[in-house]
């Protein structure tokens, strides 16, 4: 292995490697050999210059990379018990798929060595770089920028949220095999929303008194993230039906002065992600039923001083349980204002009237 490849063997990778011998033995050594030179290129070409051009960004480097490859096979993966030693590598989903999902995700944040604005819109561009000397293959260049691109959400004219995953071809063919697009790009989007925690979290960009050059330090609009990022852990858990987000907070990290206004942001930063989460959670299961295990999102917060816990700790778990209740009042739903009776009637009532255009 190269010195520069700044990753280990993931998980992902690994369970590639099995079901690619397994499935396709005939494609298995080229198909690999295309994912080492994507991934030698990408390395020490693109990943490592990104936090050069996004210096306040959180880490988008190849250890999120890595990160958002595990997420995706413990998405995609029961953890494996005393009497299921060698669980089947990504039951449901072919070889071509599994290779497919895996190089979307090593391409999904190329975009952001231009810069951050639009940059699920550039990921062509860097592609086509890369495989000058890999063979490029058009066809694999389409379908992972149609996967890649729809990591991220976009706003209408009225700064409401657009269903980016809506727009992905459901049906999409690499190699003439048929590659599910649509269920890939919710299962990439949802494995980079669960890419959190401290390994995300530059610590000491955070210190200003340290010595760094002028501009390397974080801003204080971006400092927040890495300081709730910093606190946090994130846990797949496909067997209970569920992820599970903790946050702990250690209060000795922060100055007497302005501890308590550290703490009240880190919470709300917490609560924010947190509902972000969960919408991505149930938009992702919407689009593949390879979610579908994921129920709830149970959340934990405890506090800590000097190393003892306080006796102060929050739990909720967030799910799609909804008790039916009959509705009271005049009923409306959210978000649905053509189901309101007065505007259907004064429709009827404009029709019958001979206004009606």
């Amino acid at each position: 292995m190269t010195s520069y490849v700044a990753w280990t063997e993931t998980e992902y990778e690994r369970a590639l490697a099995q079901k690619l011998h397994t499935g396709i033995p005939a494609e298995a050594d080229r198909l690999l050999w295309l994912w080492k030179g994507a991934k030698e290129f990408l390395i020490p070409n693109v990943l490592e210059e990104i936090k050069a051009t996004e210096p306040n960004l959180s880490d988008h480097g190849p250890r999120h990379i890595a990160n958002v490859l595990d997420n995706a096979y413990h998405l995609l993966h029961f953890q494996v018990s005393a009497n299921n030693q060698h669980p089947t590598v990504f039951d449901g989903m072919s070889p071509y798929e599994a290779f497919v999902l895996g190089f979307s995700i090593m391409y999904h944040d190329v975009g952001n060595i231009f810069s951050r604005n639009r940059h699920n819109q550039r990921i062509q561009e860097i592609f086509t770089e890369g495989f000058t000397k890999y063979s490029l293959d058009p066809d694999l260049r389409q379908v992972v920028n149609d996967i890649a691109s729809a990591h991220t959400g976009g706003k209408d004219a009225q700064g409401q949220s657009v269903d980016t995953l809506a727009a992905v071809d459901p049906n999409g063919l690499w190699s003439n095999r048929p590659i599910r697009t649509q269920h890939l790009a919710a299962i990439l989007r949802f494995a980079d929303e669960l890419a959190e925690g401290s390994q995300r979290a530059s610590i000491l960009r955070l210190r200003k008194e340290l010595p760094f050059k002028p501009g390397s330090t974080i801003s204080d609009e971006s400092a927040i993230f890495h300081e709730y990022a910093q606190c946090l852990s994130l846990q797949i858990d496909r067997a209970g039906q569920r992820i599970l987000v903790r946050l702990n907070i250690e209060l000795n990290n922060y100055a007497t002065v302005d501890c308590e206004q550290k703490v009240k942001s880190i919470l709300d930063e917490f609560w924010r992600r947190i509902h972000t989460l969960n919408q991505e959670r149930q938009y992702a299961r919407y689009y593949t039923p390879l979610l579908e295990p994921f129920k709830a999102v149970n959340i934990q917060v405890k506090f800590h001083n000097r190393g003892a816990s306080l006796p102060v700790e929050i739990k909720h778990v967030f799910n799609d349980l909804v008790v039916p209740r009959k509705p009271a009042g005049q009923w409306q739903f959210e978000n649905c204002p053509d189901l309101d009776t007065l505007k259907i009637w004064g429709d009827v009532q404009k029709c019958l009237e001979g206004t009606l255009k």
